[in-house]
């Protein structure tokens, strides 16, 4: 037994971004119960260029690529998918669920 122990710490997978402040785990913390409730967020999101929008979305998916986390999610503002990079997210607000089939990006792909 102790030697699968040995063997099993030999090695070590750390999924974790440099840097992952307590607030960014507990955003994503956040987001998982979004997508989990089926949570409408409002959130205000800094693009790329520093711009800040305020945007109404419908969380799907949370990706972890190159040690940085992005939300999948269906933004009513430009109606359509958008992939959102989870640190350029700067604030957020619950929303109702959005169970309606014509706002829900899945049941639009099944259509």
């Amino acid at each position: 037994m102790n030697h699968l122990k040995i063997q099993s710490e030999q090695i070590i997978i750390d999924l974790h971004p440099y840097g992952d402040s307590p607030a960014q785990k507990k955003l994503v913390k956040t987001l998982r119960q979004a997508i989990t409730q089926t949570r409408l967020l409002t959130i205000d999101y800094r693009n790329y260029d520093n711009v800040v929008s305020n945007r109404k979305i419908e969380p799907m998916s949370l990706i972890f690529k190159n040690y940085t986390w992005y939300l999948f999610a269906y933004c009513l503002l430009k109606d359509d998918f958008r992939l959102f990079r989870v640190s350029r997210i700067k604030d957020y607000i619950w929303k109702n669920n959005f169970s309606n089939v014509v706002k829900n990006p899945i049941m639009r792909l099944q259509h």
